[in-house]
């Protein structure tokens, strides 16, 4: 199982790196191949270490990159932009997350190489990155000389590169260093925050080497020279140990640590592929047989599962492989990787949503900044919860200033996060979530939920006015579909999960509390009902009225073309007076609660609102899917699996490639998968399966988790199979297809033809 490139063009630099990025929950490393070409965008990132922004409150730091090597071949410097490639290969094995390059080069002096560089981030030993060169030459004999070196040329680009990489910070200043023949050590302090990392690399040499130090303009390290004959491998390992705190002594003190492991290469490789081959059986997935059909949905498990493990590190947007986003945390994880974990990894969604719970003071300030009441979660928040997004930025190159409006206008976070632990409560039946700081949350909720409520008295209905959904394209509208009924919504779970609470759970005063819930409830009643025209649910007030705009072009990956001035348009963020939209509101809600919803209404709105989204956002292609599959327009659903599952893969134009692999999408992927065409519903704590399969997926088997139990799914020849393992004592009540059945110790599976 692997994904492989065949090309190495320079100008596709950024997208490979990014494509082949390593990620474990602690770093995030750029698969770079040549730190000179002016195409690639190297980076090493650490969980939570951040330091100040030039557009932001924060932003995770892009650090020295340690990973910086160069070839020099009989004098000659190797830059692989500008050298003839015979052949080139590089692949990524899902089995034990190593990264492999193959090059075959010719040099001027007509001399051809092969190097095979092979590496490997432990998933286990969250702290250690090694590599693996190896060199073979058919004709040439003569000196061979390998730099190792900490590249300082990279720090980060102004809002993460949205207007180029022609603004750049450094973030870190050098404490101490210690370069030696086989090691060296380097140990940085960011520049505002509080934040110490170092680095020790090891290298070795499979023939007698000489070694030389470096000191070049922002590059240092050491040069080993070898000498090399025909027909006999040079083996070079580099291997590098990292960490990071807030106490400069623990960073020098846990770097030996972990040195003194004292494993070599074939260790880590081995040790990950235990790992990751024990999580491939137990999520025991196939589709249709077919490599192909499994490639895009193997990739994204692959990423999602290497940063499953329930440490402390948030994942932020674009997890560890690039500074776009900044290293903040959005809705994506509530909504899209909540879920995924749920079924998956229960634990991980549980830190997920802790992180949130973790943060609850903080967003209780944000509320009393903004003149609210109760708990408020900006669309982008930092590591502590406060909001990080920018409010103006500057296109310095162009002398443009430009408001962004998203920090202000966004309020359906609050409701987001409600709904991740409602869903986390349903698939995992996990009540431990359930603590005090939880229920001040469902109350700090509330209280924010009614201070959004506008009173219309001609109308006598309370309105949200002046925000923005999920669709960006839209400034400053009023009743957005999604962020009112998810306020609907999270607001009457709040109010129905606390009305059962008893005071002994309560950190409040249960008479007062009755007193909020009855008002609570009231407005409840008079929330504004979304206007409807037909079957057709409308995005926000006003919008039908607007002027009436389609998609007709798409570009080869299937996702609508931009023409340069609507990209610029939107790339100001200026307001768009058309019914184009960014991500549709109401396939959004619609996708979260399809139980409210006919297929009839599903079908005509996927119909109207598909051809008028522009599926900017990754994140839309999760709703398309899962409405389209719910509507019975399979083949459509299958295709925004597809796309969600390959959103990177397949993403056009590959040039300057620099916003780092759409977790969310990946996770959407799987969710297209499980709610569209397995038909995965749970109400009242039974689990619902109502499989539609397209034309494209003929057989498909998949385990998943549901309250401590394995949920084994096959499908084949129009049957489908359901068994349960792994569970205690207890029956676990399924309806399929339409009818209900209890598995019990004694009769723990099913089969039924459909």
């Amino acid at each position: 199982m692997e994904y492989k490139e065949f090309k190495y063009i320079k100008e596709e630099n950024s997208f490979l790196e990014t494509v082949f990025s390593q990620e474990n929950t602690f770093v995030g490393i750029r698969n770079t191949l040549e730190f000179d070409s002016d195409f690639s965008i190297p980076g090493i990132f650490i969980s939570n270490v951040y330091d100040y922004s030039l557009s932001t409150k924060d932003q995770l730091i892009s650090i020295p990159n340690w990973m910086d090597f160069k070839l020099i071949i009989d004098g000659e410097y190797i830059n692989f932009d500008h050298i003839q490639i015979n052949n080139f290969e590089k692949s990524l094995d899902y089995c034990s997350g190593m990264v492999t390059s193959l090059i075959n080069f010719k040099l001027d002096s007509g001399h051809e190489f092969t190097l095979k560089k092979e590496d490997i981030l432990s998933l286990s030993y969250s702290n250690v990155q090694i590599s693996r060169f190896k060199l073979l030459s058919k004709t040439f004999s003569g000196s061979v000389c390998f730099e190792s070196c900490v590249n300082y040329r990279y720090g980060n680009d102004y809002h993460g590169g949205f207007f180029g990489n022609n603004v750049k910070s450094h973030h870190w200043k050098l404490l101490n260093y210690d370069l030696k023949d086989r090691w060296t050590k380097y140990i940085y302090k960011t520049l505002n925050d509080s934040n110490f990392f170092g680095v020790k690399t090891i290298v070795e040499t499979s023939v007698n080497s000489s070694s030389t130090k470096i000191r070049q303009y922002k590059r240092d390290g050491v040069a080993h020279s070898m000498y090399i004959t025909p027909g006999v491998e040079l083996c070079i390992v580099r291997k590098n140990i990292f960490y990071a705190d807030g106490k400069y002594y623990a960073v020098k003190k846990e770097i030996e640590k972990i040195n003194k492991l004292n494993k070599n290469f074939e260790y880590y490789k081995k040790n990950n592929t235990d790992i990751l081959e024990k999580k491939y059986i137990e999520l025991n997935f196939n589709i249709n047989n077919s490599d192909k059909d499994m490639e895009g949905l193997l990739y994204s498990f692959y990423q999602l599962a290497s940063i499953s493990s329930p440490d402390k590190n948030n994942i932020p947007a674009r997890g560890l492989t690039s500074q776009y986003h900044s290293g903040h945390f959005f809705f994506n994880n509530d909504i899209y990787l909540v879920p995924f974990y749920a079924f998956f990894y229960p634990e991980k969604a549980k830190q997920i949503i802790e992180y949130r719970i973790s943060t609850l003071d903080q967003a209780k300030l944000n509320a009393e900044n903004i003149g609210r009441k109760g708990a408020f979660w900006s669309e982008e928040s930092g590591s502590t919860g406060i909001p990080s997004g920018p409010s103006v930025l500057h296109d310095f190159l162009n002398q443009k200033k430009m408001e962004e409006k998203t920090g202000e206008s966004v309020m359906h976070i609050t409701s987001d996060i409600i709904y991740s632990i409602k869903i986390y409560l349903d698939i995992t039946g996990d009540n431990d979530i359930i603590n005090q700081k939880c229920i001040e949350l469902f109350i700090e909720s509330c209280h924010f939920f009614e201070s959004l409520l506008v009173y219309n008295s001609k109308l006598d209905v309370y309105e949200v006015p002046n925000v923005m959904g999920i669709d960006e394209y839209h400034l400053s509208v009023s009743n957005n579909y999604y962020t009112n009924e998810m306020l609907k919504w999270a607001f009457s779970f709040c109010v129905q999960f606390l009305e059962k609470l008893s005071s002994d759970k309560l950190t409040v005063s249960k008479s007062k509390l009755e007193k909020n819930i009855q008002i609570w409830k009231c407005k409840l009643n008079k929330m504004k009902v979304p206007f409807q025209k037909g079957n057709l649910f409308e995005q926000f007030d006003g919008y039908f009225n607007l002027k009436d705009e389609t998609i007709s072009d798409y570009a080869k990956n299937g996702l609508p073309e931009f023409s340069t001035n609507f990209r610029n348009r939107v790339n100001s963020f200026e307001n768009i007076e058309t019914q184009i939209i960014k991500q549709c509101d109401v396939l959004m809600f619609m996708s979260m609660f399809p139980a409210m919803f006919s297929q009839e209404e599903m079908i005509d709105n996927f119909i109207f609102y598909d051809k008028r989204t522009m599926h900017e956002s990754s994140l839309s292609l999760t709703h398309a899917g899962i409405v389209s599959a719910r509507a019975g327009l399979l083949e459509t659903a299958y295709n925004y699996m597809e796309m969600s599952a390959r959103f990177n893969l397949d993403f056009y134009p590959r040039e300057e490639y620099r916003n780092g692999l759409h977790l969310a999408a990946y996770a959407g992927s799987w969710l297209i998968l499980l709610y569209g065409f397995l038909g995965i519903q749970i109400e009242n704590d039974i689990l619902t399966i109502n499989p539609k399969l397209c034309l494209k997926i003929k057989d498909l088997s998949l385990n998943f988790l549901f309250r401590n139990s394995i949920i084994k799914i096959t499908i084949n020849n129009n049957k489908i199979d359901i068994k349960i393992e792994n569970y205690k004592d207890f029956s676990v009540n399924i309806i399929l297809i339409d009818t209900l059945y209890t598995l019990t110790p004694r009769k723990n599976s099913v089969s039924v033809g459909f």
